[in-house]
């Protein structure tokens, strides 16, 4: 999720040049359905706290490499980020959406089902699970070929999605976190959309992985913060 941001800034120009090196390396296809995600999240008015592709391409990219034959994702708005995670699966792997908005469930589900038509996607699958994700994982058994999770829904529950995971997934697997600055939150910025709480939570999100020997973890300086950790075997 990024912030919205000031189309005369520098960020902003930034985003767009990188965007633009990234495109070709989409298909057609790719794009028509990634720009139909983006459409929905203008009519619900939330395009502004939607990933950039840039961002997106990052984290399909990461998911690739680690050679993910399933991922999950918490919190998916219209599935933008979703079509980049599917993307880097393996072929005929599985993503995992939790998506607590009824409507943006039933939007991505029928997103979903133009995936046959488009090369990157064809031969995957992916499945929405309703409601709250830290409610829904409660009651969850995540396949044992689950390589990871993109983490970007209520950011005060960070530290308890990251117990999930670290409960429930087994070996070697993928942590992709975004928001993770909360607008300079993080480092004592007040101006800022997120309350003390949050900030806290997120430090100790945070903390929890960069400063754990168990993972390989760093950040990226994304709009927003991205981090990526990997669970050693």
């Amino acid at each position: 999720m990024r912030i919205e941001e000031n189309k005369d800034s520098f960020e902003y120009g930034k985003l767009n040049y990188l965007d633009s090196v990234y495109q070709p390396n989409l298909s057609p296809e790719f794009l028509a359905l990634a720009e139909q995600a983006r459409a929905e999240s203008r009519k619900l008015n939330k395009e502004g706290i939607s990933i950039a592709l840039s961002e997106a391409y990052v984290i399909s990219e990461q998911v690739k490499q680690a050679g993910c034959s399933s991922y999950m994702e918490l919190g998916s708005l219209t599935g933008y980020s979703a079509l980049f995670l599917l993307r880097g699966l393996k072929s005929g792997g599985t993503l995992f959406c939790f998506e607590k908005d009824a409507r943006c469930a039933d939007f991505i589900e029928s997103l979903f089902k133009n995936m046959p038509n488009v090369p990157e996607l064809a031969g995957k699958k992916g499945i929405v699970m309703r409601g709250d994700a830290k409610e829904a994982l409660a009651n969850w058994k995540p396949p044992s070929d689950v390589g990871g999770a993109f983490i970007d829904a209520n950011k005060s529950a960070y530290p308890d999605y990251l117990k999930w995971i670290e409960a429930h997934l087994k070996g070697s697997y993928l942590i992709l976190a975004d928001n993770v600055f909360l607008s300079g939150s993080v480092w004592g910025l007040t101006d800022t959309p997120f309350s003390k709480k949050q900030a806290l939570g997120m430090i100790e999100f945070n903390k929890s992985l960069i400063q754990n020997p168990s993972y390989s973890s760093y950040f990226i300086a994304t709009s927003e913060g991205l981090l990526v950790a990997r669970r050693k075997d």
